[in-house]
Parts: C-alpha cells; sequence; structure tokens
C-alpha cells in the first residue's frame, strides 16, 4: 500500500509545468522488471509527472538532465492502465521529501508535486496488477476520490510543458517542440519555432497568449544571460504588447510578466522605466514573494536617478519591514553610500558602521559596496582605511586593478597619506592611461599642486593637460587656462580657472565644451565656491544644445542632455521653451515616465505661462497612449474647467481626446458629443477626415446609420480634397462605413463598390479587411451570384485563429440556404 500526500501549491510563475492527479491508492513498480521490495528499503519520493508513455516519460527526464535532479521513473497501475511516474529523490522521512519538493517548488523547476512512499506488494505472476488496481479503484469510490485525469492530454494546456501532446496537434506538435527548447536553455531554437507558429497562424495547439508571452520570455532569458541589449528591447516590446493586449492576464502570468518588465528596464539602465514598473508591481501584488525585491529595487532605482533622499526613505522602509531578506546587507551599505552623496558624512559613518559590525569580512560584500566604502572613507579624509579598502577591492577582483576610477581613487589615497612619491606615480598613470579623462585633467592639478608646495617632490613627466582638449579649436587666449592650471600654486585658482575657460567657451559659441567643462567641475565633490555659477553656465549651456539638436529632430541627444543636466539646476534655471523641447523629445524616444515629470514639473513652476494649457495636454495624450484613460480624462476635465479663455487650438485636441477616451471605452454617446463639438468649431480643426470617421463610427454604433452615413461621406470627400493629406486607414475605414450602411439598407451592389475601394486602399503587404472581403461576399450571395460570393469566401478560408472565418463563412452559407428552404 502507498501513503500519499498532495501539495497544490499557489502557482508563482511558470518555470516548469507539471500536471498531478488526485490519486490514492498506487502500487509501484520499476520501469524495469523487478522483484519487489523489503519493507526496510521503503522511501519517500517526490512525483512531478505521469505519462502514460513511457518515451514521453523518457523524454522529461533527459530535458532536466542539466537541473541534476537525480530523476528516475516507476511505472503504476491504475483501473487497469499503466502509467510511468517521473520521481526524483530517496528520502528516509516524510519532512525531507516535502522541504526537498518545496525547494524545487521556489526555484521554479517545479508547479506541483505528490509525495510517495513506495511500500511493493507482491506482483502475481498470473495477474500482475489486476487485483491490485480493483482495490484500489474500490477505495477510491468509497473515499469518492477523483480518478486521475489524462496526463499526457492534460499536460498540453500548461504553457510550458517539456512535451505536451494534443489530440488535435499529433503526437509531438511544432508547440511541443518548442517547449522542450525553452525548458532546455536553447532560446534562440525556442523563439525560432514560436515565431513559425505565429506566422503560421496555428492556433490549434495552444492559445496565442502562451506564445507570445514565451517569445517574450526567450527574448527575456537571452537578454540576461548574454546581456543583450537588443534582446532586452524586443523583450520589453513583447511585455507590453502583452498587457496592452491581454489586460485580463492570470494573477500568476501577469506578477511574472511585470516583474520581468521592470528588471528588463533595469538591465538596460532605464531606470525612470524600471522604477515605475517596481512600484506598479508592488501596489497591485502585495503578496506577491517578489515583494521584498521590489521593495529593495524601488529605493535602488531612486539611488541610480540620483534622488538619494528618496532612495534612503525606500531603503529604509525595506529593512524596517523586511529585516533578514538577502539585499539587506546590500541595503545597509546602500544607506551609508546614499549619505556620503549628499555629504551627510556622519550619518554615513553610523550606517556604514552598524554595516560593519554586522558583516565585518570584507571580502563577503559586494564589489560596488567595497568600492563606495573606499570611496566614503577618501572623501572624509580617512586615508589609511581608504587604501585598506581599495587594495583589498583590487585584490578581490583583480581586473579592476587599472581601471580609472579605481587608479585615480588610489592615487588620491596615497597622496592624502602622505605617500607623495607612490601618489605621484599613481596620478601620472592615470594621465598616461586615460589622457582625455577628466580624471587626467584632475590628477595633473595634483600634481601641479604638490610640486607648488613641496619642491622636493619629484613629479614624472606628463603629458601636457592640453592635449586632455577636444578636437575642436579654440581661441588661443581659452587654451591659456591650461598653463595657469598647471604651472600657478595658487590653490584658489584651481576652482576658478575652470570657471572662467568655460565662460570664454560660452561666450565664443562652443557650446559643447563649456557644458562638458561645468559638467566635470560640479561632479566634483571638491568643487563648491563656483557651484551655483556654474549650474546657471551649464543649463545656459543645455539650452543652446537643446535647440540645435531638437532642429535637427536628434530628440535622442536631447534626452541625453536632460539626463546629465536635471540634478544641476535645470529646472531651477532652465527656460519654459528648452524644457518644453525636452519633455517632448522624451516623449518622441518612448520615456513617458520621464516626460510627464517634466512636464509635471513645469506646470509646477510656470504657473501663469500662457502654455501651460499645452502641457496639460501633453500628459492628457502620453496617459491615452499609455492605456491610462482614467488618468487622462482626469487631466483633460482640469484643462476644460477654464476653456472660456483657452487658446482654440488646444480646446479642440482637448475634446477630440476625450471624444477618443469615451469611444475606447463604449461610450459612444459621450465620445459622440465630443466628436460634434469639435466639428462645431469652425475652421482650424487638424485632421478632420479623422473626427469624421470617428463621429461616424460613434454614430453607428448608436444605430444611427444615416447620419454615420453622412459623415462617412464627408471624411472621403475631405480626402479627395487638394489641401488634405489622409491616412490610408481613415479613407479605407469611411469606405467601409459606406458599405456597412449601404449593406443594412439592402442596397448590395453599391455596398459591394464602396466595400471594394475599402480594399483598394490597403497598401500590399498590410493587413487585410476581412469584414469588407466577407460583406462583399454576403452581398454577392444575397444577388444570387453564387460565383462571385463564393470567390470572396474562398479568400477568407483559412484566415484568422481557430479557423474563424471558414466558420463564419460556412454559417452563412447554411443560414442562407436554411431561409430559403423554410421562409
Amino acid at each position: 500500500m502507498v501513503k500519499m500526500t498532495l501539495f497544490n501549491l499557489e502557482t508563482l510563475h511558470d518555470k516548469f509545468p507539471v500536471v498531478i492527479a488526485l490519486m490514492t491508492l498506487l502500487t509501484f513498480i520499476p520501469c524495469e522488471k523487478s522483484s519487489g521490495g523489503k519493507v526496510g528499503d521503503a522511501f519517500y519520493s517526490v512525483q512531478i509527472a505521469a505519462y502514460k508513455k513511457l518515451d514521453n516519460a523518457n523524454a522529461m527526464i533527459d530535458s532536466l538532465k542539466a537541473q541534476d535532479l537525480k530523476l528516475f521513473c516507476k511505472s503504476v497501475i491504475f483501473k487497469n492502465e499503466e502509467w510511468h511516474c517521473v520521481l526524483t529523490g530517496r528520502y528516509k522521512s516524510k519532512q525531507e521529501a516535502l522541504d526537498a519538493g518545496l525547494s524545487l517548488k521556489e526555484k521554479g523547476v517545479i508547479k506541483d508535486f505528490l509525495i510517495r512512499e513506495p511500500d511493493p506488494p507482491p506482483i502475481d505472476p498470473e495477474n500482475r496488477h489486476t487485483s491490485i488496481s480493483k482495490k484500489a479503484d474500490s477505495l477510491n469510490a468509497k473515499k469518492n476520490i477523483p480518478l486521475p485525469l489524462a496526463l499526457e492530454e492534460t499536460v498540453s494546456k500548461d504553457r510550458t510543458g517539456p512535451h505536451t501532446v494534443d489530440k488535435k496537434c499529433g503526437e509531438a506538435s511544432l508547440y511541443d517542440a518548442a517547449m522542450m527548447d525553452f525548458k532546455s536553455g536553447s532560446y534562440e531554437d525556442a523563439l525560432s519555432k514560436l515565431e513559425q507558429i505565429i506566422r503560421r497562424k496555428d492556433f490549434k495547439c495552444v492559445k496565442k497568449e502562451s506564445i507570445l508571452r514565451h517569445i517574450a520570455d526567450s527574448y527575456y532569458f537571452l537578454g540576461t544571460k548574454r546581456d543583450n541589449k537588443k534582446y532586452l528591447l524586443k523583450a520589453i516590446d513583447q511585455y507590453r504588447n502583452l498587457i496592452r493586449y491581454y489586460p485580463n492576464l492570470k494573477k500568476g502570468d501577469a506578477l511574472i510578466t511585470i516583474y520581468r518588465l521592470a528588471k528588463s528596464y533595469e538591465y538596460l539602465n532605464l531606470y525612470q522605466e524600471a522604477l515605475a514598473e517596481f512600484k506598479y508591481f508592488y501596489s497591485r501584488y502585495p503578496e506577491s514573494k517578489y515583494i521584498p525585491e521590489a521593495m529593495f529595487m524601488i529605493g535602488k532605482m531612486c539611488y541610480r536617478m540620483g534622488k538619494f533622499d528618496r532612495a534612503i526613505e525606500g531603503i529604509k522602509e525595506y529593512i524596517k519591514r523586511i529585516p533578514d531578506d538577502e539585499h539587506v546587507k546590500d541595503a545597509y551599505f546602500g544607506i551609508g553610500d546614499c549619505y556620503s552623496q549628499i555629504r551627510q558624512f556622519d550619518d554615513a559613518d553610523v550606517w556604514y558602521g552598524n554595516a560593519l559590525k554586522k558583516w565585518p569580512a570584507l571580502e563577503k560584500i559586494s564589489k560596488n559596496n567595497i568600492f563606495q566604502l573606499g570611496s566614503f572613507y577618501l572623501q572624509t579624509e580617512k586615508y589609511d582605511q581608504a587604501l585598506k579598502t581599495f587594495f583589498v577591492f583590487v585584490n578581490l577582483f583583480p581586473e579592476e586593478k587599472y581601471s580609472k576610477d579605481v587608479l585615480y581613487k588610489i592615487a588620491r589615497s596615497l597622496v592624502g597619506a602622505d605617500q607623495l612619491s607612490r601618489g605621484l606615480k599613481m596620478l601620472s598613470l592615470v594621465i598616461r592611461k586615460y589622457p582625455k579623462s577628466k580624471e587626467a585633467q584632475e590628477s595633473a592639478v595634483i600634481m601641479a599642486d604638490i610640486r607648488a608646495v613641496n619642491s622636493k617632490a619629484k613629479v614624472p613627466i606628463m603629458a601636457d593637460i592640453r592635449a586632455i582638449n577636444s578636437k575642436t579649436k579654440v581661441p588661443i587666449y581659452i587654451s591659456g587656462y591650461d598653463n595657469i592650471i598647471t604651472k600657478d600654486p595658487d590653490n584658489k585658482k584651481k576652482e576658478k580657472i575652470p570657471f572662467m575657460k568655460g565662460y570664454a567657451l560660452l561666450k565664443e559659441g562652443i557650446y559643447k565644451q563649456s557644458f562638458d567643462i561645468y559638467h566635470s567641475l560640479l561632479s566634483q565633490s571638491f568643487y563648491e565656491r563656483y557651484g551655483e555659477a556654474s549650474k546657471k553656465c551649464l543649463i545656459l549651456s543645455a539650452s543652446y544644445l537643446v535647440n540645435g539638436y531638437y532642429s535637427k529632430e536628434d530628440y535622442i541627444a536631447v534626452c541625453n542632455l536632460y539626463f546629465k543636466s536635471y540634478k544641476y539646476g535645470l529646472f531651477k534655471y532652465g527656460n519654459f521653451d528648452t524644457l518644453l523641447k525636452i519633455g517632448n523629445s522624451l516623449k518622441k524616444t518612448g520615456l513617458l515616465t520621464c516626460a510627464v515629470e517634466d512636464f509635471r514639473k513645469m506646470i509646477d513652476l510656470f504657473k501663469e505661462h500662457e502654455k501651460r494649457d499645452e502641457l496639460l495636454l501633453n500628459i492628457a495624450k502620453i496617459e491615452y497612449d499609455r492605456g491610462h484613460y482614467d488618468g487622462a480624462e482626469k487631466e483633460l476635465k482640469t484643462l476644460l474647467k477654464k476653456q472660456s479663455r483657452m487658446d482654440k487650438k488646444i480646446l479642440i485636441n482637448a475634446k477630440k481626446l476625450l471624444g477618443d477616451i469615451y469611444y475606447r471605452r463604449g461610450l459612444f454617446e459621450k465620445a459622440a458629443c465630443f466628436y460634434s463639438e469639435v466639428l462645431g468649431s469652425g475652421e482650424g480643426v487638424e485632421d478632420i477626415a479623422d473626427v469624421y470617421r470617428d463621429y461616424a463610427d460613434s454614430l453607428r454604433e448608436m444605430g444611427l446609420y444615416p447620419s454615420a452615413f453622412i459623415n462617412y461621406k464627408r471624411a472621403v470627400k475631405t480626402c479627395k480634397g487638394k489641401h488634405h493629406k489622409c491616412s490610408i486607414p481613415v479613407i479605407a475605414d469611411s469606405y467601409e462605413g459606406l458599405g456597412d450602411y449601404f449593406y443594412n439598407e439592402g442596397r448590395y451592389q453599391p455596398a459591394i463598390s464602396m466595400y471594394k475601394q475599402s480594399l483598394d486602399h490597403v497598401h500590399e503587404g498590410a493587413q487585410k479587411r476581412p469584414w469588407a472581403i466577407f460583406n462583399i461576399g454576403r452581398g454577392y450571395m444575397n444577388l444570387g451570384n453564387g460565383s462571385m460570393a463564393e470567390k470572396s469566401f474562398s479568400s477568407l478560408k483559412g484566415e484568422g485563429e481557430d479557423e474563424f472565418w471558414s466558420n463564419l463563412v460556412d454559417y452563412c452559407i447554411y443560414d442562407k440556404s436554411w431561409i430559403e428552404k423554410h421562409g
């Protein structure tokens, strides 16, 4: 007799499919012949699957070889049928087996499992399993326990099965093969097969949603395992599409989709977008096992964006709520680093001190934390501790031995510790290896200062600091500033002279070099005396550069300037037009969260500006594009409260957008009202053909076909005019709308004509308009022209998922013949 426990755990993510049947009295025999077992040899095992076919069980075992699970197979008889169970482990106690199963579950290897305790009875040589199976069936009937499902058929319903079989699909479908590749880590092969299914539109075996999710996951794993940005960008697109087209995903699938979307943004260093997704994940799935990581990542993303106060707040909350989580060590050191970055060194010292009390061994601390700890000691002039920390860093990570940052900070620590000879050699090495870097420039200044103060110090031969300059030609008097920096012993000039050089470049119109100098100066922790003046000059240089880049439609360059300058007074010293161009550039490059943040800050800064309404409209458009209709509606209603004194163009666009929102929600009457107001605004309506089309669509949905007909005609007439350029969808939609009107009126010939004109405006290779083709066929059928109807219908055969159009055509033909026969 076999004791069995079933664990039906909440599925947190689809790492591996296992279908477990409810069974209670099963007899185990080895897949190979066995003479039974002794009572003392009994052990507990974790069952992860069962198959009717031995080949399928073996295929699953082969697919999991890389997991080193030591799988084996046992056969069982149930209702006179033989099943082949895949098991792992030989544990002395049930608790030990349970712990092992839970561990596999948490690692994502399996979804559910059974605990089995084999106690094999003697095998009847005359009737191998009959008596045992009957006994099992009898007990099941008494206990009213459900009989086991056919596992091979059921597994195919799960999206990640290693070997799924569906009666409709044959023994081994293309999807099965893709899933085998996916589980074995062959993501490129899996992608190729899954995309082939999409191209074929072969969705008999599995839902399209599952295939798209696996495509997204394949790109994600390829990107993360290979550090490939191209794959991660594709993963982001796929996850975004999943969220957009399948808003009602199952909780487990939605959870993993948003989590991996956030992680993809993090890997790509798109911190603002990652922060937004982690925050959404945290608010939507507070009970998820990923919540600790999400809380930590919210703080970490704030840190990466330079928002250190918010990072401190978030990470402290994380430590308070989950003090024993795996990221707590990084959290302690991270808070210390945050305080160091904002120069609150006493607080930083407390947090670093507490962290080192808990984790005193530096070799067990992460690479970044050791480096930042050394940097903190350097900033606070604890040079001996800085040197000790940096030398531990180099020993643990020898590949960083000659990195620019490490060499420079070790050099400064040596100089601070009064080890001048070694410090000068290290500074010279920085200049020699990285001659055009900011660190080389600063190293040259430090060397010149040492030579001026200490005449006995032997300064190595070093490159002329002017070699650090860009190749851009500058006036001779500007280059002279570099000689002053290297030769003049006056310490006060180390801050003043670079500032004056940047200002001279700004006056000469050499904005890029001016910006780079001020950005370099402001990035230095010791640069304070000319800080505010430098910020003003930096933002002024940035404004000229933004104008130039924006006029050339180089929106990425504009965004790069934003990320470099936003923490140096961009919103304090930037003008409205510059900030508006930055916001528009962020929007055009898809950085929507950053764009909204830019526009909201502008609204707070420019409360009475004449273009303030344009900012609100921009925010509403972004919210609409992201599918946040409630947020978009709220912004637009705020905007329309003062429509009496609003710019006419903005008012028209706001009402048009509200119409679009209500149409999306299915509130066609409200949508029609706003479209009507837009059309009644007189001249100056942009894309008026689009508005006619949208208005007509709303009227048609309300059943007002004659009114819809009029506005479809207006849309077509507008598009035929010389002064209007219409998009192809507007023209095609309008002709199709006219066709629908004629068809509903029973005027099939003009309806067919309109549908054909709709199809004529579809570019080759663009998506077909199946409803137009279908209605052409119906029109011919109603006209009694069977050959033309069949010609139209045949082009639809095989279109779409689940042969929808073929079934619809068959139904239409049957319905027509039935009506003709019976009336």
